[in-house]
């Protein structure tokens, strides 16, 4: 491909692309800065943008980006590895279930056996005739293939995903992102070992990264049916590098674009703006320097609750100035200014839409008790508010985290920014006039950084108790 921009790849071929080819082209695109880049490196891009991914998936919307990241990150951790992702998705998947070898996966009635009377050590015989079958056929195996064929395997996953929600499939591929790591822990280990058994260890990776990418491709499908993964794909690196713009990559080792966390560069500019908006309207001074000095110490601290909290409260301050103007027909130029800044901080905020509010629904029901009805929701987001009916359940929830914490093998970073939270909570609640609004944020806070380590027991358990608070 000798770095080839998409643009001129696409003249005519746009219906030619296999998988192989999407790698290839994400090796050349990214061949200079991942060089730089060591396994572990890489995989932590991985596993961030599955997080995302699953932060993502339940909005509306059609943020592809969010699938096309994690599976980007995949490719470049086979290319670290020497691995063809094609090759390993097909070679675990070639039309069959790999535990129960039925085209249409029954390991919920097998227990991920056989459903024919085979015995284990003929198992991968035949999957090597199905494999073999596969590709003799010859076909383009691209995206759109490869997701059918998750999805005609396992449809089934579609009735869970219906009935439970996305949490189970999303629960599954960061299980799969784990096993990675294990299984590249064990050929690490065999290969400074120098054991007989090395390439047998390198290939359980491949069927785990193959895994992976079966998951992402059975969300896509549910998520967005009918929907091309491959038009997606090329038209998000149409102009090559997202971020840079070029081909290959020029950005820099650890430049990224923020996802979910809070940009302080756009706080920044909304502080300097304030700044500004103080000096054309003197009788609002008192409040906009309020509101200044909240920026400012989120800046200081880098908290991203506090961030967040700044940000909401002078989202609403300033609608409230705005409309004052608007009524008392005062300086045009000041509520130019105000709708301004409430633009940036709607793109900053991050509650899935441009309204930080989801539409509200009265509603009357007559003799219902520890019910938590939403509608008409873009985000599921409901309100919180901090009372003596929930303190005793926060208080509980913030001892067991500060009793368990360490057995949650969180990084050293995610430690920290929960203690912190942690710590937030406490101090409002020891507060003679605790803001709901601010325990709100710092538990959706520690949801965040559990929901990371899914699977862990421990997590899951208080990720319950933190879903049934908020």
């Amino acid at each position: 491909m000798a770095n080839q921009k998409m643009q001129e790849l696409l003249k005519g071929k746009k219906k030619n692309f296999d998988i192989n080819f999407y790698q290839s082209y994400i090796s050349d695109l990214y061949s200079e800065i991942n060089q730089k880049r060591q396994f572990i490196d890489i995989y932590g891009y991985l596993h961030r943008n599955v997080g995302y991914l699953g932060k993502s998936i339940s909005k509306d919307g059609n943020d592809f980006s969010k699938f096309i990241l994690p599976i980007s990150w995949l490719f470049s951790l086979s290319t670290n590895l020497n691995i063809k992702l094609q090759d390993a998705f097909i070679r675990q998947y070639p039309g069959i279930c790999p535990y129960c070898l039925e085209r249409h996966c029954v390991c919920f009635k097998t227990g991920k056996t056989p459903l024919r009377s085979i015995p284990a050590y003929e198992m991968q015989e035949e999957m090597y005739f199905k494999r073999e079958e596969f590709q003799n056929s010859r076909e383009l195996f691209n995206f759109d293939k490869a997701v059918n064929l998750i999805n005609d395997i396992f449809s089934v996953n579609e009735v869970i995903w219906k009935i439970a929600g996305e949490y189970h499939h999303m629960f599954k591929i960061h299980q799969e992102v784990a096993e990675v790591h294990e299984a590249y822990g064990n050929f690490k280990k065999a290969e400074e070992e120098k054991l007989s058994d090395t390439n047998k260890l390198l290939d359980v990776v491949n069927d785990e990264i193959a895994d992976v990418f079966a998951w992402i491709l059975g969300a896509w499908s549910i998520k967005y049916p009918g929907k091309s993964l491959d038009s997606a794909f090329i038209d998000y690196y149409l102009y090559d590098c997202p971020v840079c713009g070029a081909m290959p990559c020029k950005c820099g080792l650890r430049d990224m674009r923020p996802s979910t966390l809070i940009d302080f560069d756009q706080l920044k500019i909304v502080r300097e703006k304030l700044i500004k908006l103080n000096e054309t309207l003197p009788n609002h001074q008192e409040e906009i320097s309020e509101l200044i000095k909240s920026y400012e110490n989120a800046l200081n601290t880098r908290k991203t609750t506090t961030a967040t909290v700044a940000l909401s409260q002078s989202q609403e301050k300033l609608e409230e100035l705005e409309r004052k103007i608007s009524t008392i027909g005062g300086n045009s130029h000041s509520s130019l200014s105000i709708s301004e800044i409430i633009e940036i901080i709607n793109t900053t905020l991050k509650f899935g839409g441009p309204s930080r509010f989801p539409p509200v629904s009265y509603i009357h029901v007559e003799n219902m008790s520890h019910s938590r009805i939403q509608q008409s929701t873009s985000d599921s987001n409901q309100v919180f508010n901090f009372s003596s009916e929930n303190k005793k359940e926060i208080v509980e929830l913030i001892s067991e985290i500060k009793q368990h914490i360490d057995e949650l093998n969180l990084s050293l970073q995610d430690k920290s920014e929960a203690k912190a939270d942690v710590e937030t909570i406490e101090t409002q609640i020891a507060s003679p006039k605790p803001k709901s609004a601010i325990i709100r944020e710092s538990l959706l806070s520690l949801k965040t950084i559990f929901e990371g380590i899914a699977g862990n027991v421990v997590a899951d358990l208080l990720l319950k108790k933190m879903t049934g608070l908020l």
